[in-house]
């Protein structure tokens, strides 16, 4: 009779986050109806036309040009695997001697080498959430579980195809610690080390027409009320998890009025086949009291209630709309010019096959039969005509109109640039002038920049929350175990191996690391696409040759706030970068200065800037500082001397 009153609270709060889910509902469907996305997605597919034949049943013309300008774009905004660099607060990001770039590098190295691992499926499912952002929204979620109702790479147990399978008692797997309170964590996470033989972070690719938002329904995520999505998975799945409680009277959901046409063609084909059981799941973030909800259709009972400390969903979005939380999908700028460009090629294959070579007779100069003859092919047919006739035969004038509409093709592809919103570097800018090209061409690659911005930023959110649950979570002691099997014979010589190459990590150096001082994660730009980096080689050579010049490099040397702010317009803005090029015109100039003395006439030499000794080595009693060596930098005869390369 206890937990009575527990079970009345569920089924109320369940009662009431089933109306919240039904407005969330409609707040999305009305989204999806003003911003066409259905429409979206099918002209990408190249379904773009209501009446695809004629009224001869021939094809009418189409021509998919949304499908190549977002498959464009894609390599110029995600071509490489993206480098996570993190960094500390710039008061102590460059500071010699101490602890913080160890510490930083080791936050670095945890998070690229966990992106990199197959089994966590970052590139596809990121590329996926990618493409659909361009008709939808770009969603992915973070995670950590060996838990098969969580991870989609863990083993899961066999569907149950009727009341006769046999299941063969499918082993549980333990349960997370964040399935716990906060108190039993620590508990929680001994007891993994002691029998974990893996661990998973993983990345989860959620389809848009599944994501929910509060009927709050504001652009910036964290003022919503809440946020989730549903999915449908088999009942055994769900059961079979320790993640998931009071699944005793779980049972398959029925039919949704409300589902999808693929929804819907799955379902009733596993209801046709009797395979697999199904049960739609609603996984709910509540934003204001930071607790996550599970509950299942037609359940009375949480299958999971507890607290989390961040968001692990990542939302991929463009166009930002001031008012509202989902987005406005680039290619819908594109739908119109594109039907005018189909219409338009409609029009030019019915002049094409309309405009045939026609003729008339004299029937009183030649016969029917007679002109028979002509209509075939044969090589060297005469007809007898009567005489006293002439021009018999006559073409049928016709209107031409080809031109007309090729115009009018011309006219819709032009129309169909200019709307931009996909595939920026396929623009061209219609200009008069040299001088209008150039700024064209600058407004192009600052849209084209500001894009890949977007999307490294959303990856970066991604890896920093990964990051974040490896802190939190990990519970091997070592990197090479995600990969080795504890209790393997081979595992301490294949941890051997790895060791040359990878330090060990462990839980607690990355607490330690991340407690040490405040951090940011970031993704590099250039580390996305070919397009970029060429961009950024291009700025790199042309500072070169300018900052490379000898006379800039003696007025560089008595001014080096003035250097490091042509580096910053340069793009060069981290500290260590700008100090390693101001040690380097150090160096240059104190030859340049060592080399005038030794041929200056009677022995002397030509006055030298304040603060540069002869061989470059320090400065003078009383001279400024700015041109000496900068600490922890480049020192003469040291890493930038001949022989050496760079340090990264």
């Amino acid at each position: 009779m206890a937990d009575q009153p527990k079970k009345s609270n569920d089924a109320d709060a369940i009662k009431t986050w089933r109306k919240r889910i039904t407005a969330a509902k409609a707040t999305k469907e009305a989204w999806e109806k003003e911003n066409r996305v259905s429409t979206c997605y099918d002209y990408w597919r190249g379904l773009q036309l209501s009446q695809p034949l004629d009224e001869f049943g021939n094809r009418k013309a189409q021509v998919n040009k949304i499908h190549p300008e977002v498959r464009n774009a894609l390599p110029s905004l995600y071509f490489y695997h993206p480098f996570a660099r993190v960094t500390a607060q710039p008061e102590l990001a460059d500071t010699p001697g101490s602890a913080i770039d160890e510490a930083m590098q080791l936050l670095q190295d945890t998070a690229n080498h966990i992106i990199r691992v197959p089994s966590t499926c970052f590139r596809e499912s990121t590329l996926l959430a990618l493409k659909e952002s361009f008709w939808a929204i770009g969603v992915a979620e973070t995670g950590y579980s060996a838990d098969f109702v969580d991870d989609p790479q863990a083993v899961r147990p066999p569907l149950k195809e009727d009341k006769d399978t046999d299941l063969a008692n499918p082993s549980k797997a333990e349960t997370p610690p964040e399935m716990l309170m906060d108190g039993d964590v620590e508990a929680a996470l001994a007891k993994e080390k002691e029998s974990i033989k893996s661990e998973r972070f993983f990345v989860r690719f959620i389809p848009a027409k599944q994501v929910l938002i509060s009927v709050s329904d504001k652009p910036v995520i964290n003022d919503n009320d809440w946020v989730g999505y549903w999915e449908d998975m088999s009942l055994e799945d769900v059961k079979a998890s320790e993640a998931y409680s009071s699944t005793e009277n779980l049972k398959a959901s029925g039919s949704d009025p409300d589902d999808d046409d693929q929804s819907k063609r799955m379902r009733e084909t596993d209801e046709s086949a009797g395979t697999v059981e199904r049960v739609r799941i609603f996984k709910i973030w509540d934003l204001r009291t930071k607790e996550r909800f599970v509950i299942a259709h037609n359940h009375d009972k949480f299958l999971m209630r507890k607290k989390y400390k961040r968001l692990p969903l990542h939302f991929l979005r463009f166009d930002i709309d001031p008012y509202h939380f989902f987005p406005r999908p680039p290619i819908i700028a594109k739908l119109g010019t594109q039907d005018e460009y189909n219409q338009s090629r409609e029009y030019l294959r019915q002049i094409r096959n309309g405009t045939v070579p026609r003729y008339t007779y004299d029937e009183d100069g030649i016969d029917a039969e007679q002109m028979r003859k002509l209509e075939r092919n044969d090589i060297g047919t005469y007809v007898p005509r009567k005489s006293g006739t002439s021009n018999v035969i006559e073409p049928v004038q016709q209107p031409s109109y080809s031109e007309n509409a090729i115009q009018t093709l011309t006219l819709s592809d032009k129309e169909f640039k200019d709307v931009g919103g996909v595939g920026g570097d396929a623009r061209v800018a219609d200009t008069k002038t040299a001088t209008q090209a150039k700024i064209a061409e600058v407004k192009d690659q600052v849209q084209d920049t500001f894009d890949r911005q977007i999307v490294a930023d959303w990856l970066s959110s991604i890896i920093k929350e990964l990051l974040f649950t490896a802190i939190d979570r990990m519970a091997l002691e070592q990197w090479v175990a995600i990969n080795v099997a504890p209790d393997s014979m081979y595992a301490p010589m294949e941890a051997q191996a790895v060791a040359k190459e990878y330090q060990l990590i462990t839980a607690q150096k990355l607490t330690q690391a991340s407690q040490l001082v405040e951090w940011d994660l970031t993704v590099d730009v250039e580390s996305l696409s070919p397009v970029s980096e060429e961009e950024k080689f291009q700025k790199w050579m042309q500072g070169l040759s300018f900052i490379g010049n000898p006379g800039m490099a003696i007025v560089f040397a008595f001014a080096p706030d003035l250097l490091k702010y042509t580096l910053k317009l340069m793009g060069l803005s981290s500290a260590r970068e700008q100090e390693m090029i101001v040690g380097a015109m150090t160096q240059m100039a104190a030859a340049q200065q060592a080399a005038q003395g030794q041929v200056a006439p009677g022995g002397g030499s030509p006055p030298r800037p304040p603060g540069i000794s002869p061989m470059g080595g320090g400065a003078a009693p009383g001279a400024p500082s700015p041109a000496g060596p900068v600490p922890g930098g480049p020192q003469p005869g040291g890493p930038m001397g001949p022989g050496a390369s760079m340090p990264a």
